[in-house]
């Protein structure tokens, strides 16, 4: 039978909220029609199916969040240098180790944060547009995580208008195995594009990737800015370049639940996902500033109440 750490992982991985389940001799069921099946062998489930391709060995041996090192890199522009980049250093990021979090642009700048603190904007020679400008900043991010950062287990990729709840992030991904071929995120933008035909990646929500799995995307150092920049899609989104270039190097583009890409004008529903305990919420794009900051508060609100 399942454990209960079993299916507190399964709650947090959000693989409880897609369909309905049913328990039998030993075999979780996914009652949704389609005959996906995870088995439970020597308690771990395995199914190359699944949403999150993960090992699960229940709950005592996810590495504890306190000893994951996850990096965060925000890709943005000299137009956000007065908002949105202090609202977000207000509000989610003010919890990381400043070593944890990078932001790259096309200008450098210290961002003030008070008078006796100020946040290091890191630059590039990127042109300064969403298009293909933005892909190039994409790539130095990549560069920058897996030569000047030192080790670490995981990147997270966003924007500088998305919200990140750091805690339940480092939470699901210590359940996840760095060492599988993967680049987590939301599947289903652009994949067609790609030389080799596969998922795309709606990027907006943010997607994360293992030091293991960049480093294999990153084939050469050297060439790696151009390689990004004339990759297909480069020169529109910035994400469907990423992901193409990750199947090429047999990376597989899997969902990862509580990511939430768009914005929701169903403030209902919002306000149901950031209560949800199943998916867990990771992030949420084009939140404003204030609604960054009224977001971080509801969150600060739930952890004092739990």
């Amino acid at each position: 039978m399942i454990s209960g750490n079993q299916l507190k992982l399964l709650s947090v991985l959000g693989l409880l909220s897609c369909a309905s389940f049913s328990v039998l001799d030993g075999v979780l069921r996914q009652s949704d029609g389609q005959g996906v099946a995870q088995t439970l062998t020597k308690n771990k489930v395995r199914s190359a199916q699944s949403p999150l391709h993960a090992i699960m060995r229940g709950s005592s041996v996810a590495i504890q969040t306190s000893k994951l090192r996850v990096l965060f890199a925000v890709r943005t522009n000299i137009r956000n240098y007065e908002t949105k980049i202090p609202a977000l250093l207000k509000t989610w990021a003010s919890v990381l180790p400043e070593e944890d979090l990078f932001i790259v642009s096309t200008k450098a700048a210290q961002i003030a944060m008070g008078p006796s603190y100020s946040f290091k904007v890191q630059s590039t020679e990127c042109f300064d547009d969403r298009y293909v400008g933005l892909t190039c900043i994409e790539a130095h991010i990549h560069l920058f995580a897996a030569q000047e950062a030192g080790e670490f287990d995981w990147l997270f990729v966003v924007d500088e208008d998305v919200y990140v709840q750091v805690q339940n992030l480092k939470e699901v991904l210590s359940y996840l195995d760095p060492f599988a071929p993967r680049l987590y995120g939301t599947p289903g933008c652009g994949g067609d594009v790609c030389k080799k035909v596969g998922a795309g990646l709606c990027g907006g929500g943010g997607y994360a990737v293992s030091r293991q799995s960049l480093l294999r995307m990153i084939s050469n150092h050297s060439t790696y800015v151009r390689d990004l920049m004339h990759t297909p899609g480069a020169d529109t989104y910035c994400d469907v370049a990423v992901a193409c270039v990750a199947e090429e190097r047999e990376l597989k583009v899997e969902s990862l639940p509580g990511l939430y890409p768009w914005y929701m004008h169903n403030r209902t529903q919002f306000q149901s996902t950031l209560e949800s305990l199943s998916p867990l919420p990771l992030s949420y794009h084009y939140t404003k500033p204030t609604e960054m900051l009224d977001i971080h508060l509801q969150f600060r609100k739930r952890r004092k109440e739990i």
